[in-house]
């Protein structure tokens, strides 16, 4: 967004010189107020408008639809079980896993007591896995992949009727909820919640009529500053009630 002397735009952190021959130093726009700038005959020129991109085709959406499912189904699951004590056990949802437990499952057909004796929950944290366990898990995987089918179905049920029509609409479609909640994912939560948390944070520097003053440039400095501190709360969240207490509490500017 460039300031103007006489045609000719002046760049920021670059001396000028004027007609008379007077030198300004690199710093001075920066510097100086607008008072200063108007007595020199220093106006500030809008550049023309960013063209506005072509809206997202039908195909495009459906294939972003599918790429917001295949992150929702691989995203993981947790699984409790009610025993004493309670044991949380967080299961990936990718490929492999659901081989893994493809073969568990023959397995148990061959020997009721198949057990799996140490599967890795967390760093340093094994747990066995009993035939009734393994069919749980099998069975809730199988049910959180066909829930991920079924609401990208919706989802593209309403691409094809024009209500979604950016690729904001689908990965903010109220279809996925329901998948989400039910899986227990803290981590696909917590990226929820800082992806939010970027949102809000780039709005608030687009609303900024020039970005590249100098107290502008503080804010979004600050704007940064609070972005990191938000990244470090999340995740240092272990469950959903941490997250949804924590407030993005962004600077206002001018504050």
């Amino acid at each position: 967004m460039p300031y103007v002397l006489n045609g000719i735009t002046l760049k920021q952190g670059k001396g000028f010189t004027i007609a008379d021959g007077t030198q300004f130093p690199p710093n001075w726009l920066k510097l100086s107020t607008d008072q200063e700038k108007q007595n020199l005959g220093i106006v500030w020129r809008d550049p023309p408008p960013k063209p506005t991109p072509p809206p997202p085709t039908k195909d495009q959406l459906y294939q972003q639809s599918a790429n917001v499912r295949w992150e929702i189904q691989d995203g993981g699951i947790t699984v409790t079980f009610d025993v004493d004590p309670l044991l949380v056990v967080p299961i990936p949802t990718d490929d492999q896993t659901q081989r893994f437990l493809t073969a568990a499952r023959v397995k148990i057909t061959e020997n009721p007591n198949y057990v799996i004796e140490s599967y890795k929950i967390g760093p340093n944290q094994y747990v066995s896995l009993t035939a009734d366990m393994i069919t749980l898990i099998s069975e809730r995987v199988e049910k959180h992949i066909q829930d991920c089918f079924s609401a990208n179905k919706l989802v593209d049920a309403k691409i094809e009727d024009g209500t979604y029509t950016t690729n904001e609409d689908l990965r903010d479609a109220v279809e996925w909820n329901d998948v989400k909640a039910a899986s227990g994912n803290i981590e696909t939560a917590k990226t929820d919640k800082y992806n939010e948390s970027i949102t809000i944070k780039d709005s608030l520097v687009a609303n900024l009529s020039d970005p590249t003053t100098e107290a502008a440039v503080v804010y979004i400095s600050m704007l940064d500053d609070r972005l990191l501190e938000l990244e470090q709360e999340i995740n240092s969240s272990s469950t959903q009630q941490q997250l949804d207490a924590i407030d993005f509490n962004f600077p206002v500017f001018g504050g």
